[in-house]
């Protein structure tokens, strides 16, 4: 708490961050078929992953999809939601 960050330091934790978010949104998805709560969806494709992950992280949040027909519980709360 006594020491200023430096914008390389703060770059790196910002790009952490992001990248662990990307991650994190992008198995969440991947994974859909087999959480709880995914109302009988499968996963999602991984190229519709990986750009719904990095829009939504990257705080752009497009979808080129239904996100009620595509998205369980679990991805749309604990994945799209955390990330809005």
């Amino acid at each position: 708490p006594d020491a200023e960050m430096r914008w390389p330091a703060y770059l790196r934790g910002v790009l952490a961050f992001s990248v662990a978010g990307v991650v994190f949104l992008y198995l969440l998805q991947r994974l859909q078929g087999v959480l709880p709560g995914s109302l009988g969806f499968s996963a999602v494709n991984p190229a519709q992953s990986f750009n719904t992950a990095v829009s939504f992280v990257t705080n752009t949040n497009w979808q080129s999809y239904y996100g009620e027909q595509t998205m369980g519980h679990v991805v749309q709360t604990a994945g799209l939601a955390v990330q809005n």
